[in-house]
């Protein structure tokens, strides 16, 4: 007779072998819990799920919800109105050829030996597949649990994981025979360091998604603008999974944006496999393996272990119970039953938890009390079995000795052992971190895109490690103070008056401080009087202060990606429909038309950038970008007291159209604008050449490469590339000269990027 054996596939080659030792001819099938459900009920072909999308208006998620019950209904007819159109959508599908059922199934189960290892017998949907069948649960003959340790926090947890596994093979098991289950995505960063620490391989740990390759990011968020065949010109791989799927997913006559969310979806689902090595330890999908092995069980916490199915898809308890669905309750009732199957098997077994992870705080899972588990919380380890850790351990007291002449005992037994380090050789460059930033998605601001194109490294520490700078309080308190007063220009108070209010606001300063902001006044005055004038003349205006720009909670939406937000210093709108955009500095910070092809001085194209794309801007004419600044270069220096010239005028770009700037600056008709920079006349009525004038087409390409550099710096981001890389441009560092972090710095003579204005032979990137 032949015997059908139901089991994990982890185990399925250890129990052939056990089947196959008295009888090498015996008829043995193998199906896992999954696959022996699925071919008992019907199955459905790979173009099922488009049928769905296609003809039924789905969403992806929907369409495969809909399929997993399509494929378990039996009954023929139903009150319900939900069970009632599922019934009807899979006579459709079966009538159409894309839901079909091995006929024979049932019979070959009639004629066969049911085994079944680790399942529950609660578990309804399997009960109902092989009653009146000969079937039999096999438990295991292990009846004793493992014994539980708690740890503090999860780094405690998973080095004493790590020092235990290394300790095993430094004993002689196999690594193959090790298995590690329950790892979290909190556990990433613990992990892969203390994995290159003990200089241990795993193999399918953090498998990733094809959402993580670079050309799939890029492919869906073409797919959103231009469509699916110009978005494949640009992709040139040989990935023929990825291929596959592009094709076989595409839909005619929807829009690019649902094909591109169809997409999105699929590769999600869609895992990379990890280069495999030969002898490794084995990180499982299920905590289940082979008889006599090690397996180490982490994260053993509340709401994990075991995993919680809650009543809150399409169809609810009642309805599943109907169609011949566990419920809710059932199943989770039945990984309860599993789950303890799984702490009895015949193997080696570790149990861990941890109370505090990077993320959050745990509490131990509720099976330790439901199956009256022992709990071990003495588990401080003080012995070592990596070679790595005593290599560093023995580098870090030489270390102590050099520099403190701290001599510790353990030197000497280091010295006369036979670990050997390269000392005062090893490397001690820097090494971009790896897998810090684990999302989707990324929001940014102007402020955070320019510190990324200045440097990797230095956006790593300010916005992912945000690291303090150093104090910087002074200059923010500048700048704080000129960017409030200058909002409330139009309030009927005197300037002494707004002046000393926004003053009194200002604390933890030094005395000296004080002195200075006060000695500044009669600069930031002659600013404020000076954007009076200025606003006083505008055609018609309305001036917006401190405005906002977010469409939505995450901001401007670039691509499936990039978000960016923020807020303008002050928008100006005047004359019919025409709009000027001005950003305050406290620094000497200018326009630099040249450097914006290599990501810098990207502040006013990015404001090209959302006026061409925010709502807010839809039908009116940019006529200008400026930077002013409000405290000019001769207050910087001590000569604050003497009579200058210099005023805080508008720099930057501005269109060619005179008749527009002419309602911007009514003076212009003298030749010479009063309030912005390089704004002159020729005598015939043009602009003069060494005037800012520029044609829309000139803020319509600002726009585009701001677009390209903001988002280009988006996907490095979500990519996890920090590296130093400090630009120096025409021969000035234009980087580090302000870096709050260089003091902290591991650059070196080869982390520089080399940048011009495009001439000469210092032109380009490394």
């Amino acid at each position: 007779m032949r015997v059908i054996v139901i089991a994990p596939r982890e185990i399925h080659n250890s129990l052939y072998k056990f089947y196959r030792k008295d009888n090498p001819f015996k008829d043995v099938k193998f199906f896992t819990l999954e696959s022996f459900k699925k071919e008992a009920n019907y199955q459905n072909s790979d173009e099922a799920i488009i049928y769905l999308i296609k003809n039924h208006q789905l969403s992806y998620d929907l369409a495969n919800e809909y399929l997993t019950y399509l494929k378990r209904i039996k009954i023929n007819q139903s009150n319900n109105e939900k069970i009632a159109k599922l019934i009807a959508l899979r006579d459709e599908l079966i009538a159409n050829n894309l839901l079909f059922k091995n006929e024979y199934f049932d019979y070959e189960l009639s004629n066969a030996k049911i085994e079944i290892y680790f399942a529950s017998k609660l578990d309804k949907e399997l009960i109902d597949i092989i009653k009146d069948k000969n079937y039999e649960f096999k438990e295991t003959n292990n009846l004793t649990y493992p014994t539980v340790k708690s740890f503090s926090t999860s780094e405690n947890e998973l080095n004493y994981v790590f020092n235990k596994i290394a300790e095993l093979i430094s004993k002689g098991v196999n690594p193959n025979d090790i298995y590690l289950y329950g790892l979290s995505d909190d556990d990433k960063l613990i992990f892969e360091r203390i994995k290159d620490n003990y200089h241990l391989n795993f193999n399918n740990a953090y498998r990733k998604t094809y959402l993580d390759k670079n050309y799939v990011i890029h492919f869906i968020s073409q797919v959103s603008e231009v469509g699916v065949d110009k978005a494949l010109e640009e992709i040139d791989n040989s990935d023929e999974i990825f291929k596959h799927n592009v094709i076989k997913y595409r839909l005619e006559n929807i829009s690019n944006l649902k094909q591109a969310n169809i997409y999105k979806n699929i590769f999600k689902k869609i895992y990379l496999d990890n280069e495999k090595y030969a002898s490794a330890i084995n990180v499982i999908s299920k905590p289940v393996v082979k008889e006599n092995s090690y397996l180490f069980i982490v994260n053993f916490i509340q709401g994990k272990f075991p995993s919680i199915v809650r009543d809150n898809s399409y169809l609810n308890n009642i309805e599943k119970a109907e169609i011949g669905l566990n419920t809710s309750e059932i199943q989770n009732a039945v990984n309860l039953d599993i789950f303890s199957e799984y702490l009895r098997q015949n193997a080696n077994i570790f149990v861990s938890y941890s109370l505090l992870s990077y993320s959050q705080k745990h509490y131990a899972s509720p099976l330790i009390k439901l199956l009256k588990l022992k709990v071990d919380d003495n588990n401080e380890t003080t012995q070592y079995y990596s070679l790595n850790e005593a290599r560093i351990k023995y580098a870090s007291l030489e270390d102590l000795k050099r520099n403190y002449l701290d001599k510790n005992p353990l030197l000497k037994s280091f010295r006369k052992s036979d670990i050997k380090i390269p000392y005062r050789t090893y490397d001690y460059r820097y090494k971009p971190v790896k897998h810090f930033i684990d999302e989707e998605t990324i929001k940014l601001s102007y402020s955070q895109v320019k510190t990324y194109c200045q440097c990797g490294y230095r956006y790593y520490l300010s916005n992912v490690l945000e690291v303090d700078e150093v104090d910087t309080s002074f200059n923010l308190a500048i700048g704080s103070l000129g960017h409030h007063i200058f909002e409330r220009i139009n309030e009927q108070k005197s300037f002494d008056e707004i002046y000393e209010e926004e003053l009194s606001k200002i604390k933890d300063l030094g005395k000296y401080d004080w002195v200075y902001l006060r000695r500044i006044k009669k600069e930031i005055k002659k600013t404020f009087d000076f954007i009076k004038e200025f606003e006083n003349q505008i055609d018609n205006p309305y001036i917006y202060r401190e405005k906002k720009f977010d469409e939505s909670k995450d901001g401007i939406k670039l691509d499936e990606n990039t978000y960016l937000t923020g807020i303008i210093d002050k928008l100006i709108e005047f004359g019919e429909n025409n709009f000027a955009i001005v950003d305050y500095k406290l620094g000497s910070e200018e326009f630099k038309e040249d450097q914006v092809k290599y990501g810098l001085s990207l502040q006013l194209p990015t404001y090209a950038l959302i006026s061409s794309i925010a709502n807010a801007f839809k039908g009116k004419t940019l006529a200008g970008l400026f930077i002013q600044r409000f405290v000019v270069s001769s207050a910087i220096t001590s000569q604050v007291d003497t009579e200058n010239e210099e005023k805080s005028l508008l720099k930057g770009v501005f269109l060619n159209n005179i008749d527009v700037i002419n309602k911007l600056d009514s003076n212009l008709n003298d030749g010479t604008s009063k309030f912005i920079a390089s704004c002159k006349l020729k005598k015939d009525g043009g602009f003069t050449n060494v005037s800012k004038a520029k044609d829309e087409e000139f803020f319509t390409n600002l726009a585009d490469e701001a677009k390209k550099h903001i988002i280009n710096s988006a996907h490095s981001i979500l990519n996890n590339d920090f590296r130093i890389n400090p630009k120096i441009v025409n021969g000035k560092n234009a980087s580090c000269i302000y870096c709050p972090y260089r003091d902290i710095c591991y650059r070196d003579e080869k982390s520089f990027v080399i940048l011009t204005n495009g001439t000469g032979e210092e032109d380009g990137t490394n």
